[in-house]
């Protein structure tokens, strides 16, 4: 038999001036399913003192909106210049208003308390949950800045290449245009976008090589396919010059692309 795998433990900083209201929240924690360490504090003022400490030691953060001294909103935007922590707000019912307040400022998830404290049934699937969509948003965010970085870097390479490197879609259209395509071809980036590859090289060039590499990539053979030809190309001013294209193939989600490097 395999070993029995251990449940994750949620590390909650559970903020409540009421200490009835608190003591039924970590009895319905314990009694759950959930593995829980509770952090339990009256005040903002002193839940941040122990985030100061070291915001690592929690995984989520569940407060109470009426505190004295401090909201749990205004605690929020505290935490929030410091570190980043999911946070629960809860409100008493009647002042839902506060709960979209605090979406639109940035919380995680929201509780509406009600007299019979049937809300706490709720609390330990939200705690996973919350848990697991603030992790893929931090995740989400991560891939976006690294994929940002990755394209600024791509950029600066296409720009400063001393060949020009020109990229058109399935339906011949320039789509990328470079720094040294605009030196040979004297058409700007905003002249050359959008426009036909016929601009500079002659539909005669697809009918005898790219049209073979759509045909291709059709059919599913989507492998980079390269290829050297020989080609009249123009410039803005209707002057004809040699060319010696490389070109490929590539494809993503949004469709197969030939690049050309000359």
């Amino acid at each position: 038999m395999g070993a029995k795998q251990t449940k994750p433990l949620y590390r909650i900083l559970f903020v409540e001036d009421a200490a009835n209201e608190a003591e039924l929240f970590r009895s319905k924690l314990e009694k759950s399913s959930l593995r829980v360490e509770i952090d339990w504090y009256e005040t903002a003022e002193l839940a941040l003192e122990s985030v100061d400490k070291g915001p690592e030691q929690y995984d989520i953060v569940i407060c109470d909106y009426l505190l004295p001294g401090m909201t749990g909103l205004e605690m929020f935007k505290k935490i929030r210049t410091k570190c980043l922590i999911p946070f629960v707000i809860q409100t008493g019912a009647g002042i839902e208003s506060i709960a979209i307040k605090a979406l639109k400022a940035g919380v995680d998830d929201y509780l509406i308390k009600d007299a019979n404290f049937g809300y706490l049934d709720m609390v330990p699937a939200i705690i996973p949950q919350v848990i697991n969509n603030f992790n893929a948003k931090l995740e989400h965010a991560r891939f976006e800045k690294e994929l940002f970085a990755s394209e600024q870097r791509f950029k600066a390479i296409v720009n400063t290449a001393s060949d020009a490197m020109v990229s058109v879609d399935s339906d011949e259209k320039i789509v990328m245009w470079n720094q040294a395509a605009v030196d040979i071809f004297g058409y700007s980036v905003k002249e050359a976008i959008g426009k036909k590859i016929s601009l500079i090289v002659k539909e005669q060039f697809y009918l005898k090589g790219a049209d073979k590499i759509k045909s291709k990539s059709k059919k599913g053979d989507t492998k980079n396919q390269r290829k050297v030809v020989l080609v009249d190309g123009w410039t803005n001013t209707k002057k004809k010059i040699p060319l010696e294209l490389s070109w490929a193939n590539w494809s993503t989600a949004e469709g197969t692309f030939i690049t050309a490097i000359i």
